[in-house]
Order: C-alpha cells, then structure tokens, then sequence
C-alpha cells in the first residue's frame, strides 16, 4: 500500500500510515463485535456449547490486536532492516543508507502519532467500528434475496460470529473456505438450511472481488492521467526553453 501512494506520499510516512490504519481497523472490528454479541448472542442454542468457543475467538482477536500495538511500540522497522541487512542483496546495498534512513523515520512517526495524536486514533477507529456496523445490513439483504427470513439480530450474530472465525483463521490465505463454512455453521445453527450460508458467503466473496477489482481499476486510471500529466507539464518547459534560445539566435544574428 505505501508503494501505491509513494509519488504522493514519502515511503516513511505511508508505512506509518498503513500501520496506524490496519491497528485502527482491527479495533474498530473488536468494538463493534463486542456491541454485536451482547445485543445477539442471547440466540445461540445453549445446547450449542458455543459460548467458550466464542469466547476464546473474542480473545484471541484483542491479543492480536495488542500484540500488532506492542510491536509497534518496539521499532518494527529498524528491527526488519536489520535482518534484511544480513541478506546479500545488491539492490538493498546500493540503497542502504536511503533504506535505513526510512525505516529510523517510520518508527519515529508510528511514535510519536500514537503520543501527540490518541484522539485521532479514536477517532479513526470509531470511523472503522461505524464501517463494520455495515456489515449485518449486507447480511440481511443477502438473506432477504435468498428469500430467507431474518431479524437484523440474526445478521448481527452471523456477522460478529463470521468475524471473529476469520480472525481465529486468519492463517488461511484469502479466508478461503473460513467465510462461507463459518456463515455456513452459524446459520446452521439458528435453523437455517447450510447451504443458505455457503451461498451468503460465496456472494459476499463476489462483491470483495468485485470491489478490488474496482479499486485496481481506479488505481490504473489515476496513475495513467497522472503519468499523463507528468509528460505533459515536463515537456512545457523544453518547448519554451526552445523558443528563448530561437530568439536569442535571431536576436545575435540581426545584431
């Protein structure tokens, strides 16, 4: 993501900024499952024996998240160029004084953003929680196309349940398989036939692609006129750095 922004946006301050967002999206995602479970949870079956499961998934997500504010805290950066250093890579020793340089800057960023900016960071992550709230909405008309009955409690279980199975599973790549055989149990669970999940997951699956496909789309246009741009505004000065030098030719020459 920092390479993405890089000819807007120094390396330094991207990376800093792309660590401060994903912290931020992870505790967003960890207020509004807890805000989710205690209006929802009430509907799982007690013979489930769910509660401990859950539970566990709950804690696991916000050790994660506090162990992702510990290694930032511990110069993560200047810590991963040093390892790199001990490779032997031609590229990165040509470069290493610029490489190391960048890396001292973003961990004094990602510091000093978390001393003198915590409204922000609340801010941000209550911006997050509100995005994630979206969530059960997507669910409940998912289940109202699939001509399913649904309360938005139930969207609100499946998804903070859904959530906190892929943050359980997040050594998956892609969340593949964990998003529709999680929608799958939960729904199952409540009642409704498995394969009413597999399909809510497989859409929602859709829709993600569809959105990066969008977002690398976007991305490539934006690049091309700006790269556009760039051609242009470079070749204005030559075209009339060109024109002084003709007349100054033909200023010596009447002369």
């Amino acid at each position: 993501m920092a390479v993405d922004v890089r000819e807007k946006l120094r390396m330094p301050i991207g990376l800093a900024t792309v660590v401060v967002a994903s912290l931020a999206e992870a505790v967003g995602q960890i207020v509004f499952m807890s805000i989710a479970l205690v209006v929802s949870l009430r509907m799982i079956p007690v013979a489930a024996n769910l509660y401990w499961a859950i539970v566990g998934g709950f804690a696991l997500a916000v050790g994660l998240a506090a162990g992702f504010f510990f290694v930032q805290m511990k110069r993560p950066f200047s810590r991963l160029w040093r390892a790199v250093a001990r490779l032997d890579i031609a590229r990165i020793k040509s470069n290493e004084n610029e490489i190391r340089d960048s890396a001292e800057e973003a961990d004094a960023v990602l510091i000093d953003f978390y001393a003198r900016n915590r409204g922000r960071f609340v801010a941000s992550c209550l911006c997050y929680a509100a995005a994630w709230s979206l969530g059960p909405v997507e669910i409940y008309i998912l289940m109202r196309l699939l001509h399913q009955p649904a309360s938005f409690q139930t969207a609100l279980l499946v998804e903070s349940v859904g959530l906190l199975i892929e943050r359980a599973t997040f050594l998956i790549p892609a969340k593949l398989v964990s998003q529709e055989g999680g929608k799958a149990l939960i729904l199952g669970m409540l009642g409704y036939p498995p394969g009413i999940g597999f399909a809510v997951g497989f859409l929602r699956r859709i829709k993600e692609m569809v959105w990066v496909l969008f977002g690398l789309l976007a991305l490539m246009i934006h690049r091309t006129v700006e790269r556009q741009r760039g051609d242009i505004k470079g070749a204005a000065p030559t075209g009339r750095d060109s024109v002084v030098k003709m007349q100054r030719a033909q200023g010596e020459q009447s002369l």
